[in-house]
């Protein structure tokens, strides 16, 4: 798709590298020159100095042509303003990131009036995923698949869980719990495990199950699942705000801690069942005296990163409830990350999230498979949801008989009301939602669907339509002889070009009747191809010299179109000057298609076929010369099938070639 993204900020930098990375064609448009500079040099990127209100900046941005336009300037005017101009000039789906909390309550009103598709408020994402950790203290990670049915919960684990040296495979009939632990940290590193792998103390564990599954094991497992009944929080920005609306109306007990007294004042009126206290929130006997040991639930929300660290280690040593931290800077979350803050809150991420997540779902409707795509674990681990659209080889068998990749894990099935923690003898079907969990970054989103797949057998279609176009080209190319025959007065030769190119171009008719289903194109149709490409420019060029009685034997009049196709230089024609202008033409024209190189013609044409390039190279290539030829192939234009199993030995699978043309 392509995206204009105005804002090049922390939260446009990183948009800038997710949406580019998984595939699309992005620009950015920022008034700060360097920092417009960095982005485009960083990232796979278009950058613009400029104005994003402005008519000339956003036409100079190709809005016109534009699906989606994106707003996340530091200011919510200009960032509504823009989308407004961006919603006149193009026909674009637009995005605004609105803070202010007067807006709050009139959202829907903008939404509907000036046409923005949707507006991001990152205070009151970061104050609903807060929200549901407190109503689920022993999780310090939530993430939400099959539209909130199905959780991906991480927990520490510690001594009192009872589940150190314990193997996988044994929690299911240990703890009667129907769980699928999908990722464990430990010592730095992340593991995607099998079921012989061993929990041990300190592990950070994710896992995933619906959410009464999850409520069963964290029983079992002695981990806290009472929602919080009182909270305590640092902090009276909007994220306080939106959270003490949220707590207030499930009847948790709610103390707000702010040290301005004009923005308590504000509070109070605001949040007139919400208790706040005016004073200085970094003032440990404060805390204390206020119950920051009996809290259930410590929120430090400050705008000071130093100081909401500072505040949640200070409630660790003295309280036993649940913290959670608000960090704004990106830059040092993974030193965070080893420090125990409890739940870590980053707005600007969920900003990303949310942004990306909605730009998936318009793909999904433009027929993308993929539903839901979370990057956790530091952006080590990717958690995909996707459709299965199509039959495959795949679908039908056994997951006992699926070859996954390594560090691949199927962890759900959800068809329809039924969700499914697989094992060996399930099977995946079309219309099912499956969700996998990988390392890396192996299964990035494309927008392709999860297309039929044969695993035995010659896929003609493609040989054929590529095949069609060769046609379609050579019989453009006869019209140039035809042509200098014209120039020359030599009718008959000119009319044996021109009955040629038609007979040629009626044959790549017929075959491009063909439907080509399937993208598969391995290492066999690589050599098909080659071959009947080599066959068919040499009997097709060879027809001229048949119909023009220079060379009547049609074996010699082939072996002379070999000839100049592969640039031997050997003729049979004994005296070359006196043949007819149109047919020196066009043996001088063979010789310099020779040299230019069939597998030019192929690369260049086999896009339009939804083919593969690379095991064409491998077919006509010599020796080791094939791998001084590397195509130029991102992995955001690639289908999860091709990630979920190993390649085969005999060739790839890869999707429409349309986003994987160029060398």
């Amino acid at each position: 798709m392509k995206i204009i993204l105005v804002g090049g900020g922390k939260v446009g930098t990183a948009l800038a590298r997710q949406l580019s990375e998984e595939g699309h064609n992005v620009t950015v448009v920022d008034t700060n020159k360097a920092r417009v500079e960095h982005i485009g040099q960083s990232y796979d990127v278009m950058s613009i100095t400029g104005n994003g209100s402005s008519i000339t900046t956003l036409s100079e941005a190709g809005i016109e042509d534009a699906d989606v336009f994106i707003a996340v300037t530091g200011s919510d005017e200009l960032n509504l303003l823009c989308c407004m101009f961006a919603k006149k000039a193009g026909h674009c789906h637009t995005i605004a990131r609105v803070r202010n909390p007067s807006y709050s309550h009139e959202l829907d009103f903008i939404k509907k009036q000036i046409g923005i598709s949707a507006i991001i408020n990152p205070e009151m994402a970061a104050a609903r995923e807060i929200s549901h950790l407190l109503r689920f203290p022993g999780a310090s990670k939530i993430d939400t698949f099959a539209e909130g049915r199905v959780r991906l919960i991480k927990f520490t684990l510690t001594r009192e869980q009872g589940l150190d040296g314990v193997a996988i495979h044994e929690i299911p009939t240990r703890l009667k719990s129907d769980i699928l632990v999908c990722a464990v940290e430990r010592d730095g590193g992340v593991i995607i495990p099998n079921g012989n792998f061993v929990l041990q103390t300190g592990d950070q564990v994710t896992f995933l199950a619906t959410q009464d599954r999850a409520h069963e094991f964290f029983q079992r497992i002695h981990l806290a699942v009472r929602p919080a009944r009182n909270a305590m929080i640092v902090g009276g920005g909007a994220i306080a705000y939106y959270l003490s609306q949220d707590l207030l109306e499930n009847h948790v007990r709610v103390r707000i801690v702010e040290r301005n007294q004009a923005r308590c004042d504000e509070l109070i009126q605001m949040l007139p069942e919400a208790q706040i206290l005016c004073a200085d929130g970094s003032n440990r006997e404060f805390l204390l005296s206020e119950g920051l040991e009996s809290t259930e639930a410590f929120v430090a929300l400050t705008n000071i990163d130093e100081e909401n660290v500072l505040l949640t280690l200070f409630a660790k040593k003295h309280s036993t409830g649940k913290l959670v931290t608000k960090v704004n800077r990106l830059e040092f979350d993974d030193i965070l990350a080893g420090l125990d803050l409890g739940s870590i809150v980053y707005p600007k991420y969920m900003t990303c999230d949310y942004i990306v997540q909605y730009v998936r779902a318009l793909q999904n409707e433009a027929g993308s498979n993929i539903k839901t795509l979370y990057r956790i674990l530091d952006d080590r681990v990717e958690a995909l949801e996707f459709t299965v659209h199509e039959e495959s080889r795949a679908t039908g068998v056994p997951l006992s008989q699926l070859h996954l990749k390594k560090n691949t894990l199927l962890c759900c099935i959800t068809r329809g009301n039924e969700i499914r923690i697989p094992r060996g003898g399930d099977q995946i079907q079309v219309g099912d939602n499956v969700i996998v969990v990988t390392l890396g970054t192996a299964c990035t989103t494309c927008g392709t669907s999860w297309k039929s797949e044969r695993r035995h057998g010659m896929n003609y279609a493609i040989v054929l339509r590529l095949l069609s176009y060769i046609l379609f080209c050579e019989s453009a190319l006869l019209l140039l002889p035809a042509l200098t025959s014209l120039c020359f007065g030599e009718w008959a030769v000119m009319g044996a070009f021109l009955i040629t190119a038609a007979g040629a171009a009626l044959l790549g008719l017929l075959l491009h009747r063909v439907k080509t289903r399937s993208q598969i194109f391995y290492m066999r149709e690589g050599f098909a191809t080659t071959a009947l490409c080599w066959i068919l420019i040499s009997v097709v060029g060879a027809v001229p010299f048949v119909l023009t009685g220079c060379i009547p034997n049609p074996i010699d009049a082939l072996f002379e179109t070999v000839s100049g196709s592969t640039t031997t230089g050997a003729s049979i024609l004994p005296g070359v000057e006196d043949l007819p202008k149109g047919i020196l033409f066009w043996r001088s024209f063979t010789h310099w298609v020779g040299g230019m190189g069939v597998l030019v013609f192929l690369l260049s044409l086999l896009p339009l076929t939804g083919g593969s390039h690379v095991n064409l190279m491998k077919a006509e290539s010599p020796g080791p010369q094939v791998d001084k030829l590397v195509p130029k192939s991102p992995v955001h234009g690639q289908d999860p099938v091709r990630h979920l199993f190993c390649p085969d030995g005999d060739g790839i699978r890869v999707p429409a070639l349309r986003r994987d043309a160029g060398l």
